[in-house]
């Protein structure tokens, strides 16, 4: 058979056990109930590109023409995984693992918040309308903050990214950041501000025993925080161990202290020192 038309397509006659007939790369499959599946002959593979009943003739042939190709070009065809399978390859752990100091909790994340959503879509047919009905799920129905959907968007961008580096999609589609609020920029303690603080938390008067007892604490942790730049649950979970050295008393904490540089000397190392011997002795006793 030669020189296709539509009315070829349109007269072949289904037959008792499926067939097929082949021009030029181009494969219709005749069914025994009458249906009939055109295909491509591409890289040793009969694709299915569609059903006769709804796709023209001059379509099919477009269609194998462009598979065709990028078959010559070496393009291969995008991966057929899911977003979840994809995210639970070998290559994608390995990357993430390399590329991310942070691997174990983006997985975390991404099984959490993104899987449930993009889960079960091929990864080759997540494009913006996707990510923007993902945007939306988690704004109008979850009510997180653009904040947190932009860090879901990142972990998304990474996946896709990998996708693409290791040829399981063939295009990557770019995600618009979203806008989100930055809030207001952090502000230092003056000197003066930091004295009226620790002269506040050390200032008893007026409180019973009970009240003396409940906040006895506070001053110690204050001077911590102001002078490491700790957060409260750092500060909390403190052990012995972590502020004891082999050597010496103190270790030095690489961080951002919380008060105002003056470049004078502060006696509030030396007043925490000292509590810190004292809090020492007293577990002692």
């Amino acid at each position: 058979m030669s020189g296709w038309t539509q009315a070829t397509i349109n007269g072949l006659k289904p037959k008792s056990k499926k067939y097929k007939v082949t021009e030029n790369n181009l494969v219709v499959v005749v069914h025994p109930s009458g249906k009939k599946s055109y295909y491509v002959y591409v890289n040793r593979n009969d694709k299915h590109i569609g059903d006769a009943s709804v796709l023209k003739l001059i379509e099919a042939k477009r269609i194998r023409d462009d598979l065709l190709h990028e078959a010559r070009l070496g393009i291969k065809e995008a991966s057929k995984l899911t977003f979840k399978e994809f995210i639970e390859t070998k290559d994608f752990l390995d990357w993430s693992k390399m590329k991310r100091d942070s691997h174990e909790k983006r997985i975390e994340s991404l099984n959490q918040v993104i899987v449930p959503f993009l889960g079960s879509i091929k990864i080759k047919n997540i494009d913006l309308q996707v990510i923007n009905r993902y945007i939306n799920h988690r704004g109008s129905r979850d009510g997180v903050a653009n904040t947190t959907i932009e860090r879901n968007l990142t972990d998304i961008r990474s996946v896709l990214r990998c996708a693409y580096d290791y040829k399981y999609i063939n295009e990557l589609i770019k995600i618009p950041r979203m806008k989100v609020d930055k809030g207001k920029d952090p502000r230092i303690l003056t000197v003066n501000e930091i004295t009226r603080l620790r002269k506040v938390l050390r200032d008893n008067e007026g409180l019973n025993k009970h009240q003396i007892k409940l906040r006895k604490h506070m001053p110690l942790l204050v001077d911590i925080a102001l002078i490491t730049g700790a957060r409260k649950s750092e500060i909390l979970n403190l052990t012995w161990e972590d502020l004891l050295g082999n050597e010496t008393t103190w270790k030095e904490i690489k961080t951002i202290p919380l008060q105002e540089d003056t470049g004078e000397v502060d006696d509030t190392l030396e007043d925490l020192k000292e509590q810190y011997k004292m809090l020492v002795e007293s577990s002692v006793v």
